[in-house]
């Protein structure tokens, strides 16, 4: 048994206090523990805030090295997934258990906090989505539809147009792959997926060039286009 203990402290396992020994540190001390292992020391309810603590030092998964930041990392992208997706079980879970189903998750002791405004973010976007598809549907009923072209319509005078430049402002493309964008909007559908795929390139280079030539130029056309594009990816 001594030999095994001695094997893991050599392999670099965190010698983690007890949870017994520190509830009877103050909070204050226990932030101090916390800052001195670079853990969090915010981000808790105040009912639950000496718990809080308590649990960040003595969870063994937020040792070691640090995770990516959670803005820009694999575990928010993957969540966010999960939380598009109406059949994901993830809809009928607690945070607690969100976090402990995958070990992305489990690295982050703000997990809790950055579960919630996630949620919300995603709740955002789908109440613009549905606004998108309202003014789209109210674009089809009220103006006359392009007529079918090599079995699909034109897309210079399509409502997929339109919402798919909002879409690239709001930088869709970053997170899905073009294929799978096509599959978000009912007026991609329509499209076959080779044609929406280039759609989709042509539209990322065309912002990407109009930013740049905005910004080189300063050229009023384009600058209006940009500021058209913001407004409407609000």
């Amino acid at each position: 048994m001594a030999s095994t203990a001695s094997s893991e402290r050599r392999r670099g396992a965190p010698d983690l206090p007890s949870k017994s020994s520190l509830r009877v540190k103050s909070v204050r001390e226990l932030k101090h523990l916390l800052r001195e292992v670079g853990l969090p020391v915010s981000g808790t309810s105040i009912q639950w805030k000496k718990e809080d603590l308590i649990e960040r030092l003595t969870n063994p998964n937020y040792r070691g090295k640090k995770p990516e930041k959670w803005q820009h990392s694999d575990a928010k992208r993957h969540l966010k997934k999960m939380l598009l997706n109406p059949s994901s079980s993830i809809h009928n879970m607690t945070v607690d258990e969100v976090q402990k189903s995958d070990p992305r998750f489990k690295k982050y002791p703000l997990f809790s906090k950055y579960y919630k405004d996630l949620v919300k973010a995603v709740e955002d976007e789908k109440k613009r989505v549905k606004s998108d598809d309202i003014e789209a549907a109210k674009h089809l009923r009220d103006c006359k539809r392009s007529k079918p072209r090599r079995g699909y319509p034109r897309w210079h005078d399509h409502p997929a147009k339109n919402l798919l430049e909002v879409d690239i402002a709001r930088k869709l493309h970053r997170e899905m792959p073009p294929r799978e964008i096509r599959r978000t909007r009912p007026e991609y559908i329509e499209f076959p997926q080779d044609v929406f795929c280039k759609r989709v390139n042509n539209e990322v280079n065309r912002q990407r060039g109009a930013a740049f030539w905005a910004h080189k130029r300063n050229k009023h056309g384009m600058k209006r286009y940009l500021e058209d594009l913001k407004k409407r990816s609000e």
